[in-house]
């Protein structure tokens, strides 16, 4: 079964810098690249393989396809031309303590002299030799006077200490806020805020790339005017269109020459080449989205052909129309002179044969053969008319 979205897609081998493992679903799973919204890992045979949507759209995590990328929701993972985003530091530099040292002050003790207290006794005797008369000697005894020298007191004052108080130790702590500013883009209000002056629709891509338009505040890949299309083109409906006089393509038509296998993702892109003239020396350019029926499964039978004409049940359907990209009724004037084809399913799981275009005129209808021009990409050569056919169906 198809994918329910249709859109280009141009499928490249991407080399991933961050290893890949499948986690182990059956092969052919499909996970997002975590670094790139454009590119996803494909799972064949237990080994992953990145690749990426082509120019314009984004991988669809939800439904498992290239997708339109207002429909996508990428997340975290970076747009295409962007890059993960640095994640926000605070740096808080590392408290800083200084602990003046304590400082003591001792004042030296007065030296003490200590002089003990003479003790000095004197006792003086007096001896009187008695006359010869007999006469009681009298015996005199004259204490001898003490003399008390008072010790000298000698105070020895306690040794002062001075003690110089210590200041409690500083913590200085300097914090660093980081502000981080989040500017939201409001939403447009015209078309002119969603594009630079001289905007000019890129219409070899598909969704365009280049011109955008504003609808519910939102802005659109698409043209919302005609200055925004190239020479000869107009804008209608928000896709140009060639001006009047130029045979327009009515269908393209693919034919498979070894079907897939693995078709729960298929689908083709294809970028055509029409006449060549002064605006466009290469070829009138248009691209597709993927093309692939939603009800059905275009590219599984050998030998089968599926056309695209922007119609479901004979009647114009809005997906199928944009399924057809700028290819769309493209201004290619009833010729082909080269373009590609690029498979979208598993890899190497499918072959195209040849690729037919026919015009909303009697011209000649158109078939070109397919060149091997890398894996899954082929280029379109030898285009000729298929005279006197005006239709391709059936190839």
């Amino acid at each position: 079964m198809g994918p329910t979205l249709h859109l280009a897609l141009l499928l490249l081998l991407a080399a991933s810098a961050t290893p890949f493992e499948c986690p182990g679903h059956d092969d052919g799973w499909l996970y997002p690249d975590l670094d790139h919204c454009q590119c996803f890992w494909d799972c064949a045979e237990g080994s992953p393989v990145n690749r990426c949507c082509g120019p314009g759209t984004l991988f669809d995590d939800v439904n498992h396809i290239c997708n339109y990328p207002w429909a996508v929701e990428c997340g975290d993972r970076p747009m295409p031309g962007s890059t993960r985003p640095p994640a926000t530091t605070t740096t808080t530099p590392a408290p800083t303590t200084t602990t003046p040292p304590p400082t003591t002050t001792t004042t030296p003790p007065t030296p003490t002299t200590s002089t003990p207290a003479p003790n000095t006794t004197i006792l003086a005797t007096t001896t009187t030799s008695a006359p010869t008369t007999t006469t009681p000697v009298p015996n005199t005894t004259t204490p001898a006077p003490t003399t008390t020298t008072p010790a000298p007191t000698t105070s020895t004052p306690a040794p002062t200490t001075t003690t110089v108080p210590t200041i409690p130790p500083t913590t200085t702590t300097t914090t660093t806020t980081t502000t981080t500013t989040t500017t939201t883009t409001p939403p447009c209000l015209d078309d002119s805020m969603c594009n630079s002056p001289n905007a000019t629709c890129d219409i070899t891509t598909f969704p365009y790339t280049g011109c955008a338009y504003c609808e519910d505040g939102e802005c659109k890949s698409g043209c919302g005017s005609d200055g925004q299309c190239p020479a000869g083109y107009h804008c209608t409906d928000h896709l140009c269109r060639g001006d009047s006089g130029k045979v327009p393509l009515r269908s393209v038509t693919l034919q498979t020459s070894l079907g897939c296998t693995s078709c729960t993702v298929e689908g083709v892109v294809v970028a055509l080449l029409g006449e060549t003239n002064g605006h466009y020396p290469g070829g009138v350019p248009c691209a597709t989205a993927t093309l692939d029926h939603a009800a059905t499964i275009d590219f599984a039978a050998a030998n089968s052909s599926t056309t695209f004409d922007g119609t479901l049940d004979g009647l114009e359907d809005e997906e199928e129309k944009a399924m057809l990209g700028s290819c769309y009724q493209a201004p290619l004037n009833g010729q082909v002179s080269g373009g590609q084809v690029s498979w979208v399913g598993a890899p190497g799981d499918w072959l195209p044969g040849t690729l037919c275009v026919d015009w909303l005129s009697d011209n000649f209808a158109w078939v070109c053969q397919t060149e091997w021009a890398g894996p899954d990409t082929w280029n379109l050569v030898d285009c000729a008319t298929l005279n006197p056919t005006t239709r391709c169906f059936p190839l």
